[in-house]
């Protein structure tokens, strides 16, 4: 993630070198994303969304689109709103019970990522904090430093 990041910017970076007007550079790095953005406007919203906003008959519409383009036969019969509601129903009721944070806990890849994470990015810390232990040393191993007579 932070890699993309740091390619971006590089990128932006002579593409700005390249592009010396701040006006021509707006629209060179604008104009892809607005165009990106325009199928968003085609896309119909999720199912759960739509039951959750009260348009059960649409969302129930999205739902046998779906299972047509899914090659699921006999969706008009299944996927009725009645069947819908009960659905939902079952799965508001199970919602309904409150997992505790500590359960997130009991999972051993989740403890042994949290621990790696926070092994990485302490010992990162260590790293960088360490050369400000002996200021002297610091000072006479960098360029900005004169060197010592």
């Amino acid at each position: 993630m932070m890699s993309s990041y740091s390619i971006g910017q590089m990128f932006l970076r002579r593409l700005a070198f390249a592009i010396r007007k701040w006006y021509t550079l707006h629209l060179v790095v604008s104009i892809p994303l607005l165009v990106l953005l325009l199928p968003f406007r085609k896309l119909v919203e999720s199912f759960r969304w739509l039951t959750v906003r009260n348009h059960l008959e649409k969302g129930v519409k999205e739902l046998r689109r779906v299972a047509h383009i899914n090659g699921i036969k006999n969706a008009e019969e299944t996927l009725t709103i009645e069947y819908v509601k009960s659905t939902i129903q079952k799965e508001l009721d199970a919602v309904q019970i409150k997992p505790s944070i500590f359960q997130l806990f009991h999972a051993p890849k989740v403890i042994m990522t949290t621990c790696c994470f926070s092994f990485f990015r302490n010992a990162d810390s260590a790293c960088g904090f360490s050369n400000f232990g002996n200021w002297s040393c610091f000072c006479c191993r960098h360029w900005f430093c004169s060197p010592p007579n």
